[in-house]
């Protein structure tokens, strides 16, 4: 049996665009191929055919409307409870700190005991055009310290300490324009030493675009 490739587009942006150059064609073809289709008939489909343009548009701008209030959602979020969190800290550090409105309000936090010689931070390294970055789990705040090397190299060069994640790698291939797999581990830190397990050792290719200057 014979099975022949659908013409129709599948995603919703290349359907949109092909139906419109479709129902603008429609009635020339519906005139010179399909006879039996009158004027009723013609206008009925052309009318369907729009409602379902009308559709995807509709549920595209949906979905640019809800990434657009997911984001401001998030921009708030951490804007409104770092507020929340020092509006908390001036309440208990004044002078009513201890009255049962400050108290009973819900101001205070559960303390943590975190052994974090068990903790391992989580690598996840993603490879763009002009850096690396390198996005790390946060266990408590923890800063961490990032090394990397070449496979195959023994030793691993420090670059950084990090406490906002990812960090962006933004170190130039040794040779201008040409692929490199690195290797990257990272450690909770204090600053002055290691204060937990090194990660796992995650490797990324690297590659970079090679931009060449115009001579004036």
């Amino acid at each position: 049996m014979k099975k022949y490739k659908d013409f129709i587009p599948h995603a919703d942006a290349e359907l949109s665009v092909y139906a419109s150059a479709y129902k603008q064609n429609f009635r020339n073809v519906a005139a010179t191929a399909i006879p039996y289709m009158g004027n009723e008939d013609i206008e009925e489909h052309e009318a369907e055919v729009q409602e379902m343009i009308d559709a995807i548009y509709d549920v595209e701008k949906k979905k640019a409307d809800l990434a657009a209030a997911v984001a401001r959602k998030k921009e708030l979020v951490q804007a409104v409870t770092t507020k929340m969190r020092r509006m908390a800290m001036y309440a208990k550090k004044g002078n009513a700190g201890d009255n049962p409105v400050v108290t009973g309000g819900g101001l205070k936090c559960n303390a943590v005991q975190v052994d974090v010689k068990n903790l391992r931070p989580q690598l996840t390294v993603t490879s763009a055009n002009d850096y690396i970055s390198v996005a790390f789990h946060k266990n408590y705040s923890l800063p961490v310290a990032i090394y990397s090397r070449k496979p195959g190299d023994n030793d691993w060069e420090f670059i950084s300490y990090a406490t906002t994640s990812p960090y962006i790698d933004k170190r130039p291939a040794s040779i201008p324009g040409q692929p490199e797999s690195r290797e990257y581990k990272e450690h909770y830190t204090d600053f002055v030493s290691y204060i937990s397990e090194a990660s796992s050792i995650i490797e990324v290719v690297f590659y970079p675009i090679l931009v060449v200057k115009r001579k004036e």
